[in-house]
C-alpha cells in the first residue's frame, strides 16, 4: 500500500490546482484578444510580414482588384476615387483611368490586351462588365445592367472566355455564384451557383480547376472543370471555411498555391493547390487596428513577390490607403498583357 502514496499525493495536488484555476474563471489570451486575432489552427503557419511600399491616398479610400501586367506594373482599384491606378516597377504612382458613374471593383487583362473591369454603378445595386483600351482610355460596355449581375471580381482563362463572381445573395439567402462568359463575350453558363455573396475568382494555372471565395458564408470553393463549364463529378467541394470576416479577392501561383486577402483581417492566407494552408501574409498595424481591409493582391509574373492593397477602418487611427509588398511562394501566372 505505501508505494501507492507518492501516487495518491500527486493525484490529490492535481485535483486542487485544478479546482484553483476553475476559481479564478477566465483570463483573456493576448493571442485572441484585439481587433484581429489569428485563429488557433493557423498560428503556426508560416508568416511574414509584409513591408508598405506606397500610400495611394490619406483620406480612407478603399483599393481593390490588383493585379500585374508582364512588364511588372501594378493595375488596382480606387473604388472610392471611381479610378483605376497604376504602380511602376519603380514605383511611380499615376491614374489609369477615371469614371463618373462607376466604382470599379475587379480588373483583368484580356486576350486582345484591353483592361476588362468589375463594377458596379454609384448606387451598388447594377452591376457591368467594362473594357478599357487604347491611348484615348476608351471605354466599352462588355456586360450591361440589365442582365442582372454584379459583378466583383474576373479571370480570364486560355480560350478568352471569363469567369466572374456575380457578388448578391447573403449568409442565409442565396443569390449569385461564378459565372463563365464565353469567348463570344455574349454566352453565359453559370458554373457554381447558390452562393452567399461570390467574391475572388481564380483559376489553376492548367485552367483545369475554379477556385472561389463565398464571402457572406466564409468558404473556399474548389471545382474541377471540363470544356470550361461543366463541373467534374465528385470533384467540386469547399476545402476550407474561414473563422472571422471575410475571404476576398484571391489569386492563384503558378505553382498552383492559392492566396486569399482577408477583408477585415489585414492579412493574406495562402494554401496549396489541395487547399490546405500552408503560410500567412500579415500585415503591419494589424493588431492596433490599421490596415485590417485587405481586399486584393496580385502576384508579380516573373518574381516571388506580392503586392497587398489595403485600407482601414472608420474607427482605426490610420486613414491611409497603402499598397504592401510580400514574398510569395511562386511567381504568378503570366497575364494576357
Amino acid at each position: 500500500m505505501k508505494k501507492f502514496c507518492p501516487y495518491l499525493f500527486c493525484l490529490i495536488l492535481v485535483l486542487l490546482a485544478s479546482a484553483a484555476r476553475a476559481e479564478e474563471g477566465f483570463t483573456h489570451d493576448a493571442a485572441a484578444f484585439g481587433p484581429a486575432p489569428i485563429p488557433l489552427a493557423e498560428q503556426g503557419l508560416q508568416t511574414v510580414v509584409a513591408a508598405p511600399l506606397r500610400t495611394v491616398s490619406s483620406d480612407r479610400h478603399i483599393l481593390e482588384g490588383a493585379v500585374f501586367d508582364r512588364a511588372g506594373t501594378l493595375y488596382f482599384c480606387d473604388v472610392t476615387g471611381r479610378k483605376i491606378l497604376t504602380l511602376t516597377p519603380e514605383n511611380r504612382l499615376a491614374e489609369h483611368v477615371a469614371f463618373e458613374e462607376f466604382a470599379p471593383s475587379g480588373l483583368a487583362f484580356g486576350p486582345d490586351g484591353r483592361l476588362f473591369v468589375a463594377a458596379k454603378d454609384l448606387t451598388g445595386t447594377k452591376g457591368y462588365i467594362l473594357a478599357v483600351s487604347g491611348p484615348e482610355k476608351t471605354v466599352d460596355v462588355i456586360v450591361d445592367a440589365d442582365r442582372g449581375f454584379l459583378p466583383n471580381d474576373l479571370v480570364f482563362d486560355a480560350r478568352g472566355g471569363i469567369y466572374f463572381s456575380d457578388c448578391k445573395g447573403s449568409s442565409t439567402v442565396s443569390g449569385g455564384g461564378i459565372v463563365y462568359l464565353a469567348p463570344d463575350l455574349k454566352t453565359f453558363t453559370t458554373v457554381i451557383p447558390a452562393m452567399g455573396q461570390a467574391n475572388g475568382v481564380a483559376l489553376s494555372p492548367n485552367d483545369s480547376v475554379v477556385w472561389a471565395t463565398e464571402y457572406a458564408r466564409e468558404q473556399l470553393h474548389k471545382a474541377t472543370v471540363r470544356d470550361s463549364t461543366e463541373l467534374v463529378p465528385f470533384r467540386s467541394h469547399i476545402p476550407y471555411r474561414f473563422v472571422g470576416r471575410g475571404p476576398d479577392s484571391m489569386r492563384v501561383d503558378a505553382d498552383g498555391n492559392v492566396y486569399v486577402a482577408l477583408m477585415s483581417q489585414g492579412r493574406v492566407l495562402i494554401f496549396n493547390p489541395n487547399g490546405f494552408p500552408i503560410g500567412q501574409i500579415l500585415l503591419p498595424g494589424r493588431d492596433r487596428g490599421e490596415n485590417l481591409l485587405s481586399t486584393s493582391l496580385a502576384i508579380h509574373p516573373r518574381k516571388k513577390e506580392v503586392r497587398i492593397v489595403s485600407s482601414n477602418p472608420a474607427q482605426s487611427g490610420s486613414a491611409d490607403a497603402v499598397v504592401f509588398t510580400a514574398p510569395a511562394f511562386a511567381p504568378g501566372i503570366m497575364p494576357n498583357r
